[in-house]
Parts: structure tokens; sequence; C-alpha cells
């Protein structure tokens, strides 16, 4: 019934349906074509191809690696210390299917995952200790530990995580000074 509308209109409404109907998908991109609420296809490969414009609905997803920068926010690290991290997310969309269909916007939803796996993470570590994993001094393993956690969590959106690193770690301004001095008398 759809397929027969969408022919219809295509012969009714020829020149909007001729000029209307091109498709262009770009390198690192895919495009899912949706007809009258169905998904029909999904273009992966770059070039112009024609799809009937009547009931077509197409949905863009790039395949290229993206940042998501997390804002500071402040966290109590395993020693009860707040702390003020930020960290930067890399990574890139490997099932555009899962990406546009599965969630309802695939970037708000890493970058959501990403701010409560950096809290998690960040809580399990002390800021800094002489001997053991902390977040001063441990940023690979850290990092690499953020990354599972984080694919794990993304999986559902067809995501891959890259990468994802702290950019900003130290003491909340109402206690920096009193660690810092603390810091001193410890290196006395």
């Amino acid at each position: 019934m759809e397929d027969m509308l969408s022919l219809i209109l295509g012969i009714i409404f020829f020149p909007i349906t001729f000029l209307g109907s091109w498709v262009i998908v770009h390198p690192q991109e895919e495009k899912l074509i949706l007809i009258w609420g169905k998904l029909s296809r999904v273009l992966k490969s770059p070039g112009m191809l024609f799809v009937n414009v009547w009931g077509r609905k197409v949905i863009n997803i790039s395949t290229k690696q993206q940042t998501i920068e997390i804002p500071k926010s402040v966290v109590a690290d395993a020693n009860a210390n707040p702390i003020i991290t930020a960290a930067i997310c890399t990574f890139k969309v490997v099932d555009s299917e899962k990406a546009a269909l599965d969630v309802e916007d695939y970037l708000a939803f890493v970058k959501s995952q990403a701010v409560a796996v950096l809290k998690q993470v960040a809580s399990k570590y002390p800021y800094s200790a002489e001997d053991g994993v902390c977040l001063k001094d441990e940023t690979t393993q850290i990092g690499e530990e953020m990354v599972s956690v984080l694919s794990a969590k993304v999986l559902a959106a067809g995501v891959e995580v890259i990468s994802y690193e702290i950019s900003d770690l130290s003491y909340a301004p109402e206690i920096a000074q009193a660690m810092l001095v603390r810091q001193q008398a410890q290196a006395l």
C-alpha cells in the first residue's frame, strides 16, 4: 500500500519527485532510509542515489571519530576528599542502526554515561597515595578502566569508545589549602 502511494505521488508530482529524491552520502557517513516509518536500508557507500522522496525520512549518522568534553564536576575520591575532575572521551559510531533507532540521541546518551563513569571510577581511587593506584599517577590504568566500563554502557547505542582520559584533576577549593599544608608536612 505504502509503495503504491509513493509511486502514485511520484508520478503525479514528477518534477518534485525527480529533483527532491537524490540522496548524497559523504565519506565517513551513513544514512538510514525510513520509508513510511519502516527501515528500508542503510546507505554506507559514498555517492549519490535516487530514493523516492514520498514517505521518506533520512537519518544522517557520522562514523568519524568524535570527542566529548566532560565538564568539571566535584567527586569524592576513595579517601572522601572532594576533588574536581574533567575528562575527554573519544568515540565513533560502529552500528548506525543502533545509534539512530535504539537511543533517542546517541551523543547525549554517550555524554551522560561518560559523566557517570567518570564519577564512578574517580570515587574508587584516592587522589594521591604513597603506594598503590591513585588518580594523580596512574592515568593510563584508570583511563583503560574508564574505557572498559563506558564501552559496556554505550554498546546499546552502537558506539565504540576509543579513549577516555582525565583532563583536569585537582582538590576542590574548600580543601585545597589544607591538602597543600598536609603534603608539605609529609614531604618534610
